[in-house]
């Protein structure tokens, strides 16, 4: 997110849009790149490529401040106080309000882990570190984009980070007498950063995505166009029609990635080339074309323009919480009516807070302004610690604090009892009740490791002890062709790591019971597949049976179409409605519990169990109860979930009768 005004290059002291130097068709191009994000965020089917309005900014970032720079060290007026004094005051006022505002939102409105994110987002957020604090969230069960509040902050982290280390680069050329190498310098730099970015992108996307020395390429290249500008006036000069030509070039490249990509195409790599390129295109050819003197610096474009950054601010956040109320996408109508808030509360921002706050100085005291506003974003880190530290738990609606356990994954995938007692087994989920030889073992994928919580103290209870091991959507038995969920292997990893934590189960004269599970079949089998994973699964039982091990195989619990968090939020407000037709998550999982009842009946010491029994009742599938949710997300069971079937699971494993028939397919009571 671009946050220099284009007036910011005038003179040293004043800031008005009416100073020779200020290019209205800058803010018309400011309006594309926004208009296209928001679009993007709000109607991502108008604009699937939207988001590339960010790499515009970027651009023009890039040159604005590349022109300040310049233009100060060049006549030797440049000051590294005066410099970051008039960011502070450009970019702090607005981004306090909005974080405010948003902290204030999520304390009434978040979970305990989504409101400790937010407080973790906020800090980052407040040291322009965003971006690093996305990246690091990234992986298996990190929460989807679209429910983080301060997402889009992450181009203002990568921006600032920027002017940091640009202002050092082009004063220590200049200090050193090397100013005439400083475009050499700045092309080196982005040709790097682009050809680097862009081998990283498939291995790493997001690192390719958030670090800012793989996005500093597309900064750098408005900064090549302000140093070379000069030279690219007379070249334009030389045909009248030149000029007119470049901007729609630039134009229809900006167009053409807004329209042709989308969410999930590579990006940035090669395809952020066009929006960078149309962007410097736009910009290079000046404020005598139709185009730009017509469109881009028209009133509506330059209004848009103007309002672009509060507008980037409040936007996200807004849309955002709409998702997270809501549990799933809002209608069009509310969107729309969210865009025109976004709207109202960025030109208020820009009026009441940006305009006004921008210019103040004090005579005898000329940085106490930005020093004021520097403590102010620091207290806002502060009240966030806080928050994250638990202490304002008490001014929180109780029951999104009650939940705090369901939706975290938190010391679910492992402990160190585990780790310590199997170090050789390289797997996802390690969990031991106790130190001490296991006598259960819960074998599978995230589904199986469900289950642990809740049933681990029901085995301790009974003097046994319970050992899980698995791995992401890896099927419990040997040499498994595919996933869990129907998928195919890119990795041995899943089979290796059953295959070892099986042959523990075989050859451990402690293990009695070895309980087996795993998600349906997500994807169809084919013919072949099926024979594949049937030989699997004979191969097991067999090996399981001739250990003399009592085998259970558990079916996949209900995967639920609702949004549990979303459920729990409206606690607060009465009784949601989170009730699910049990019709639909049976059908879902015909094909696994016919395959294994089929299976089953050549295996009778096979005893099959059905979580459906507690968690639906009277054709209903339940996912709050007693304001306690049965569910971390649509496919897992919570803390208080795993409890609550628990009890069905420790009945089979400690009366499961050897010769026990399987239960009829989709057997529901």
């Amino acid at each position: 997110m671009d946050d220099l005004s284009t007036a910011d290059y005038g003179k040293t002291k004043t800031f008005s849009v009416n100073e020779p130097s200020y290019r209205p068709d800058i803010d018309g191009l400011r309006a594309i790149a926004i208009i296209s994000v928001v679009v993007f965020h709000a109607f991502p089917d108008l604009a699937p490529g939207g988001f590339v309005g960010v790499d515009i900014f970027f651009v023009i970032s890039g040159y604005l401040i590349s022109k300040i720079i310049m233009n100060q060290t060049a006549n030797g007026s440049f000051s590294f106080l005066n410099f970051y004094g008039r960011r502070i005051r450009r970019i702090f006022p607005a981004l306090i309000i909005v974080l405010l505002v948003t902290l204030a939102a999520g304390n009434t409105a978040l979970l305990k882990p989504e409101f400790d994110q937010l407080t973790k987002h906020i800090v980052a957020s407040t040291f322009f570190a965003q971006n690093f604090s996305l990246l690091a969230e990234a992986g298996y069960f990190d929460r989807a984009s679209d429910m983080k509040p301060l997402l889009h902050l992450w181009s203002l982290s990568v921006e600032e980070q920027f002017y940091i280390l640009f202002p050092i680069l082009v004063v220590s050329l200049s200090a050193a007498r090397l100013r005439v190498c400083i475009p050499v310098f700045m092309l080196a730099f982005a040709i790097a950063s682009y050809i680097w970015g862009h081998q990283i992108l498939k291995s790493s996307p997001e690192e390719a995505f958030y670090l800012p020395y793989l996005r500093a390429w597309e900064l750098l290249a408005g900064a090549l166009l302000m140093a070379t500008e000069a030279r690219i006036k007379q070249i334009l000069s030389l045909h009248c029609w030149l000029p007119h030509i470049l901007a729609m070039i630039g134009l229809g490249m900006i167009l053409h990635v807004i329209y042709a990509l989308n969410s999930t195409s590579p990006f940035p790599g090669r395809a952020a080339l066009w929006p960078v390129l149309g962007a410097v295109c736009v910009i290079a050819a000046g404020t005598g074309n139709v185009f730009n003197k017509r469109v881009l610096a028209s009133r509506p474009f330059v209004w848009t323009g103007l309002i672009s950054y509060p507008l980037y601010l409040w936007h996200w956040p807004i849309l955002t919480y709409l998702r997270i109320v809501v549990g799933n996408t809002p209608p069009s109508t509310t969107r729309l009516i969210a865009v025109a808030i976004s709207i109202g509360l960025a030109y208020a921002t820009y009026q009441a807070v940006e305009r006004p706050l921008r210019n103040v100085t004090f005579r005898h005291y000329p940085s106490a302004s930005s020093c004021t506003l520097a403590i102010s974003l620091c207290c806002v880190a502060a009240v966030a610690a806080i928050g994250n530290a638990g202490l304002l738990d008490r001014f929180r609606p109780p029951a999104l604090i009650n939940n705090t356990e369901n939706f975290s994954f938190d010391g679910r995938f492992e402990n160190g009892i585990c780790r310590k007692t199997y170090p050789d087994i390289k797997s996802r989920f390690c969990n031991l009740a106790e130190e001490r030889p296991p006598t259960v073992a819960l074998i599978g994928d995230s589904h199986a490791m469900s289950f642990y919580d809740g049933l681990a103290p029901l085995v301790s209870a009974r003097d046994g002890n319970l050992l899980n091991i698995g791995g992401f959507s890896c099927m419990p038995v040997f040499d498994a062709p595919i996933h869990s969920h129907g998928y195919p292997f890119r990795t041995t990893e899943c089979v290796d790591v059953i295959n070892a934590a099986l042959a523990e189960v075989v050859g451990n004269p402690h293990i009695s019971t070895v309980v087996l599970a795993g998600r349906r079949f997500v994807n169809p089998l084919s013919d072949e597949q099926s024979a594949a994973v049937e030989k699997a699964f004979r191969a097991t039982f067999n090996r399981l049976r001739l250990a003399n091990k009592r085998i259970i195989y558990i079916l996949d619990f209900p995967e639920l179409p609702l949004d549990p968090h979303a459920c729990v939020r409206s606690l607060p407000w009465g009784t949601p409605n989170c009730l699910v037709d049990a019709s639909q998550p049976l059908t879902l999982r015909n094909a696994q519990v016919d395959f294994i009842t089929k299976l089953a009946r050549s295996y009778p010491v096979v005893k099959i169990v059905d979580p459906f029994e507690v968690l639906c009742r009277n054709g209903s599938c339940p996912i709050i109860v007693a304001d306690k949710s049965l569910y971390i997300d649509d496919s897992h069971l919570s803390r208080d979930g795993s409890a609550f079937v628990a009890p069905l699971l420790a009945d089979a494993i400690f009366h499961s009768d050897r010769n026990a028939q399987p239960l009829p397919p989709n057997d529901f009571r």
